[in-house]
């Protein structure tokens, strides 16, 4: 989907360096309301560590890998999303990655 979106938008100059179009507080309010979001998207595996921790030969066994791989892996598809939904600007017109205002 990246190598697609960016092929589409014929260059990733444009997406890797748009500006936000929002500022100040509005701003911080969104950075703290996708920050809550991003922890909401990990609750599940926090409540199923005893669940990774089953099949472990010794209790703390899957800490090093629960604290590393998984946030690792979140910040990458996370990075991804956001150039893909950047993309969409210069193929459609508009960002298509907007919770805020509904599509018609």
């Amino acid at each position: 989907m990246l190598a697609w979106t960016l092929s589409l938008s014929g260059s990733s100059k444009h997406t890797l360096r748009s500006h936000s179009t929002i500022h100040g507080t509005e701003k911080s309010w969104m950075v703290a309301k996708f920050f809550w979001l991003g922890l909401a998207s990990v609750a599940t595996f926090v409540s199923n560590a005893a669940d990774l921790q089953r099949y472990a030969r010794r209790r703390n066994d899957v800490i090093l890998g629960q604290v590393f791989s998984f946030h690792v892996a979140n910040f990458i598809i996370a990075i991804m999303g956001c150039v893909i939904a950047a993309t969409s600007e210069p193929i459609f017109g508009e960002v298509w990655f907007n919770m805020n205002i509904p599509h018609s």
